[in-house]
This record gives structure tokens, sequence and C-alpha cells, in this order.
């Protein structure tokens, strides 16, 4: 009977409601690991249901919700076992949308779902850690994940529905993962719907959809990696992930929207990119059956948030191998849990190339848990260096997460980890390249242009750029090292992309002006696609903007406003973070980037990884077989 008046209230809008006591009152009963048993909650009504404990293995029909827990101060009363408790609003409308969506399609069958906040005894730290254990199971057992991503308006909801379907239907084949082939009358009709302008104006709905916090959380993306079927609620209406992930797929060619769509949908494509729809569909496919690798979960969930730190590197440990000697658990600090982490990965892999990740904000006062440099605070993965990877959206963004850390291979020796000291705490092997000698920072925010890093180089090197490994134009030197030497959506050298006069024309285009005094003293009458392409240049540069104008402008606009130049003494130049004269550049065995290091009494800090041109594609190490040859096999005292 208090139901029924409570849901009367509720429609009618008024604010009295029944007096209900926090959630964290309501009395459990214990569950029994050694069965795998879960709670499933039995919804009886809008805001009302039944716990119940049973075996994973011997669960009913049930779906499992994924959600965005949001502010814990806004919460509504539910009812659970007949008492009224307090949950989290954004609990309450996942809990009401999923009842109406299942009686919908299961009018005569019991409603059972799975919620973490309702299911779990959010404070049993011991329970929690042994049901984020069963995470994966719990999601890949239900018969199907329940998306919530809030209320929207009615006209807004179909809107984004309408668009997301139409993307689907028109552009590609689900099931064979490739681009269909169309006629040229199909063609045309594509190209049109692209300018079509009421397609256009769908554009504010879509990037509200996608801005909905629920991309952007880290078990969000187990939840729906897990699942054997999904479908997203968006106030009143629904869709089909599968529906979703088709669209994603049109959308990853981005040439093809900035051709047909223009700028401000371009935006709005790269906005999904962002939001981690892209990363969740490529994790979700398991890479082909297989598991990903630990270190490509973790790039493509950089901007992935969780309220407890440490439920960021549980989630990803349910979704990548399994890290022998890593336990969940909720009783260590955040700093001893990343520490754990990093520890047992790096002794367990002997795979250096987390060290990627590591540095970033040691030395800026921005490291509050007061981590050793060779743990990445993975809480903050947002490392500067990472730009060079993002150069432009991919059309494969499969590929790239998969192999986005394997494109550079500097060293072929294998890791090899000495006992660390009491200082240290970690001592690999490794070759030192160089010291930097000179440094230009970063431009003022908002200014355009190089802020030095052309003159820097010229003044140092002239019109020629030959340090130990290689020799080139001093201008070719310069393209290749803001391109990162690669062409990111082909994943491969710069020197073997078949389009790069497009890139040069590009590049040359964006060169022109501002350094049109210190063009004026080199000599260009061999060409200017020789210039940067090189002897190999296999044709007439475009001088025009390319395809690729806007990414490439970005990009390089990105990278100057946050990455140091530097040269080092024996002649190379690059980029990485913050750094100064005397910090060295080092190849750590096991590790495919060089990284910047610092010296100090006792060892050396990790400041992050560097781009060095002439060193990236294994060039120190051509014809060398044994690593005594280069420099005895110097051991870094990591601190």
């Amino acid at each position: 009977m208090l139901q029924n008046v409570f849901g009367r209230l509720r429609i009618q809008g008024l604010t009295q409601v029944p007096a209900a006591l926090d959630l964290s009152e309501f009395s459990y009963l214990p569950l029994l690991p050694a069965l795998k048993e879960i709670r499933l909650l039995k919804i009886t009504s809008s805001n009302s249901g039944e716990l119940c404990n049973i075996p994973l293995e011997s669960a009913p029909s049930y779906s499992a919700i994924s959600y965005a827990w949001g502010d814990p101060k806004h919460t509504a009363p539910y009812s659970i076992n007949g008492e009224w408790y307090h949950i989290q609003q954004s609990l309450s409308d996942a809990l009401s949308r999923t009842f109406s969506f299942l009686n919908r399609q299961n009018s005569y069958k019991a409603l059972y779902v799975w919620a973490d906040a309702i299911c779990i005894n959010q404070i049993d730290n011991v329970e929690k850690a042994a049901q984020v254990y069963l995470m994966g199971d719990i999601y890949a057992t239900a018969s199907q994940v329940v998306v919530y991503l809030g209320e929207e308006s009615r006209s807004s909801s179909v809107a984004v529905m309408s668009l997301i379907q139409d993307w689907d239907r028109r552009g590609y084949n689900y099931q064979s993962n490739a681009i269909v082939t169309a006629s040229p009358s199909q063609i045309a009709e594509r190209n049109q719907m692209y300018k079509n302008q009421e397609s256009m104006a769908k554009a504010t709905h879509l990037l509200s959809f996608f801005n909905r916090s629920w991309w952007n959380r880290i078990w969000t993306l187990q939840e729906i990696c897990n699942a054997r079927h999904a479908v997203v609620l968006y106030g009143e209406d629904s869709i089909s992930w599968e529906s979703i992930a088709s669209a994603a797929r049109m959308w990853y060619d981005i040439d093809r929207v900035f051709k047909y769509c223009g700028f401000s949908d371009a935006v709005v494509v790269s906005r999904f990119s962002c939001s981690g729809l892209a990363a969740k569909e490529v994790l979700a496919s398991k890479n082909g059956g297989r598991t990903p690798p630990l270190l490509s979960v973790l790039i493509a969930t950089t901007d992935f948030k969780s309220s407890d730190p440490r439920d960021k590197l549980f989630a990803i440990a349910g979704m990548s191998e399994a890290i022998p000697g890593f336990e969940i658990s909720y009783t260590k600090p955040v700093a001893e849990v990343f520490k754990a982490f990093a520890t047992s990965y790096l002794e367990y892999s002997q795979d250096l190339e987390l060290l990627q990740l590591a540095g970033v904000n040691h030395e800026s006062g921005l490291n509050p848990l007061e981590l050793p440099s060779w743990i990445p605070n993975f809480e903050n993965l947002n490392h500067p260096a990472l730009w060079h990877y993002h150069l432009f959206q991919n059309t494969n963004y499969k590929d790239h997460i998969t192999n986005v850390f394997k494109i550079w291979s500097p060293s072929p020796f294998e890791t090899i980890l000495h006992t660390p000291t009491p200082d240290s705490g970690f001592r690999p092997q490794g070759t030192q390249v160089a010291t930097i000698d000179e440094v230009c920072a970063p431009s003022v925010e908002n200014t355009p242009g190089d802020p030095g890093w052309l003159m820097l180089a010229y003044k140092r090197f002239g019109v020629e750029y030959h340090p130990p490994t290689m020799s080139c134009h001093i201008l070719q030197a310069y393209f290749r090292t803001l391109m990162g030497d690669r062409y990111e959506p082909e994943n491969i050298s710069l020197a073997q992309f078949k389009n790069r006069s497009a890139l040069a024309g590009a590049f040359w285009e964006w060169l022109r002006k501002p350094f049109s005094n210190l063009l004026q003293t080199i000599d260009v009458s061999c060409g200017i696609d020789q210039l940067l392409l090189g002897e190999k240049a296999d044709g007439t540069m475009r001088i025009e903007n390319g395809d690729h104008y806007f990414g490439m402008v970005s990009a390089f606009a990105n990278k100057l406003a946050t990455l140091h130049f530097f040269v080092t003494s024996d002649g190379y130049m690059g980029y990485g973070p913050e750094c100064q004269k005397g910090d060295i550049i080092s190849i750590l065995h096991g590790c495919s980037v060089p990284l910047l290091l610092r010296p100090r009494k006792s060892g050396y800090i990790i400041l992050g990884q560097a781009f060095v041109l002439g060193i990236m594609n294994g060039e120190l190490f051509k014809g060398i077989e044994d690593v005594e040859k280069i420099d005895g096999g110097k051991i870094f005292d990591i601190l």
C-alpha cells in the first residue's frame, strides 16, 4: 500500500516522501564466497524490490545494470525488502527506467537485476573485494546488460536515436567488419546525407549524448566489455549497443567526415572518439577473441574516471591478462595498491613498456601520493608526450589501440632487472644515449606558431642535421620531428607512407608564412619535396590544404604548447616532458621508447618518455649483437 501511495506522490510531482534510512544501515545476509554467491534484486515496481542471495551459476535470468553513480548527495528513497532506504538518485532513475523497459519485454516474468550499489555491501571491504573479483563473470553471465545514460527530453533522445540509426544503416556492414562497397549513386546519396542540414542540426543532441559521464567511467567499460548483449536507455528511448557500435565504425573514417560534413561535424565525431566509445567498442571486441594487452587497455582508458582511484586498476585487471601476485584489496592505501600493481606486472611480464607512463608530475609538486618515479600515477595518466600518438584521428582505431606502444623498437636486448638497493627499489639495465645541452620551453598559451624549436635547431645545426646515426636537411629533420616520424593511422614510418607528399604539402603551407625570413637564408633550389621528403621523394608535393591539414595543425599546436624541445651535446634533437640541461636520454632495455632521466646523488628519477630523431627505429643498435659493446651494460638505480 505504501509503495502505491509513494508511486502516486512521485507521479503528481509532490515533495512528500516516506521516512528512509541510509543504505549503510541495511542488514545484508552475508554472501558465501565458496559458492560464488551474488545478490540479485527482484524489482517489483519502479521504486521497490527484494534482495536474495544465490550462487552465480544457479542464478535465474537477470539483467545487469551499467550506470554512472553520480553525486552521492543526490538521493531518493527506495524500498528494499519492505523497508525504505536512501539510494543515489542516478540508481533510482536507472532502476525505474529498467523496470519499465523489462516490464515491456517480460511482463509475465519475475524481473531480476544486478546493480552494484545495492547488491554489494559497500561498507564491507572484504565482501566488496570478493565481488569486484567476480564482476566480469557477473556481467558475462547476465542475459543482457542495461546501460542507463540518464534522463533526456523526448525530442533530444529521438533525434539522437534517429541519427545513430541513420549512420548505422548507411555506413558499415557490422557482420563483415568492412566498409560496404557502394555504387556511384549510393555514394552520391551518402554524400548528400552528410550535407543534409537537418542531420547536421542533430549534432548538438549527439554531443549531449556522448557527454554523459557513463562514457568515461572505468567500471562501465568492464561492464560493456563483458556483455553478451547490451541495450542503451536514454530517457524514454532505447537503442541496441550493436547499432551504436556499427555507427561507430562509420565514424572512424574521419577523412570522409571532414570532406563531406565540414569542420563542425568533425568536432562531434572527434568528441565521439574522446568520449570512450571507441575504446569501449575496441576492447569489447577482445581483439579478435584474444585478451587485449594490459598496456593497450591502460592507454585506451587514459581519460576514464573512478570514484576510488584503486578501482581504475581493479577494473582494468578484469579486462586484460591476469597478473600473478596482484590482489584486489580495499584495505590497502592507494599508493600501496599502485606500487603492488606496477611491481607485480614488471616482475611477471619482464616488460618495461609500463615505464612509458611513469615520471609525469614527479618533480612538479603534483605527486600527492609520493610515488617513486618509476610507478605511474594510474589515477592521472595524461602524459604530455602522448600527443604524438594522436597526430590524426585514426581510420583504424582498433589497430591503433592494439599497436600504439609498439611503434618504436630502439633496443634489441632483453629486459634485465637487478636486485634493488634499499634506496632505488628498481634497477633495470640500459643504455645512456646522450645528455641534454639546450632546452626550448613550450609556447605561451594562445600564442600561435613555433615557440623557437626550428630556430634553436637551425642555430645549433645549420642546414644539416647529422647526429651519429643519420644525416638529412634541417627542414626534413624538423618536419619528421614534429610528425613523430610516423603516420599514425597507418601505423608506419613516415618514410614508408605512400601519401607523404600530401602531408609535406600541408606542413609546408603551415611553415611558409611564420618562417619566411629564415627561409630566405636557406637554399631551396633542389625542390621542397626533396628537402622535406629526402632523396626518395616520390612525386610532386601538393601545396594546398590536404585532407590532413587541420589535423596536422591541431596536432602541431598541441605539441608545441605542451612539450619541451631539446638538443643534446652530441647532436640529437627531440622533445619530451619538462626537462633541463644535464638531464640524460636513456634506453632501458625492454622499453620501446627512450626515457628522460634526471641524475640524483643516489640514482635517477624518470621524467617521462621522449622522441629523439635518429634513435627511434633502432639505429643506435644496428649491427650490434652484444650490449656490452654499447656502454658496458649500464645499471640505472631508479628512485
